[in-house]
């Protein structure tokens, strides 16, 4: 028979824990922070709208840059190994806000390894274009290709290839 009762204690630990963070009126109130992405994200929709916000932009960045890992990624969550996705988000957010390919967070993102383990200087991207999903009217996502000359700041271009009926 296996002995359960440092794994019971650990189970009734956690238990009395999660209880005694518990309001009286039954919920749990806590601290959400979202991933960087978030702002990546809203910065880069900012622009595309045509309604960048400076101020805001200026303070996002040192978020960023903070949330930067050594290795130039950023992660999906804290302590988290870096994420291609997020890395390339935060990238295009910095660059349309203005910071330079040159700036040391920017050239630490730009050799990040890429999932065929090349880094970004290996296989220089089309023009300044960023491809996304949306959901698509009939399941699965179509694709949407948003593009700009992000250096000469043309924003706003924006097809969309709906998918066909099944």
């Amino acid at each position: 028979m296996v002995d359960t009762s440092r794994v019971d204690a650990a189970l009734q630990r956690s238990q009395d824990h999660l209880l005694g963070l518990q309001a009286p009126a039954g919920f749990w109130l806590g601290e959400l922070e979202a991933d960087t992405t978030i702002t990546s994200e809203y910065l880069l929709l900012r622009h595309l709208l045509g309604t960048p916000d400076r101020d805001l932009e200026r303070r996002a960045l040192p978020y960023l840059r903070d949330r930067q890992g050594s290795d130039g990624s950023w992660n999906l969550y804290e302590a988290g190994a870096g994420d291609l996705s997020a890395t390339i988000k935060a990238y295009f957010a910095m660059k349309v806000a203005g910071v330079g390919v040159d700036d040391p967070a920017m050239a630490r993102a730009a050799v990040v390894p890429t999932d065929s383990g090349h880094d970004a200087r290996d296989q220089p991207p089309e023009p300044e274009r960023l491809e996304v999903g949306v959901p698509g009217r009939h399941g699965g996502l179509d694709p949407v290709q948003v593009g700009g000359e992000v250096d000469g700041r043309t924003y706003g271009r924006f097809s969309h290839s709906a998918s066909s009926p099944p």
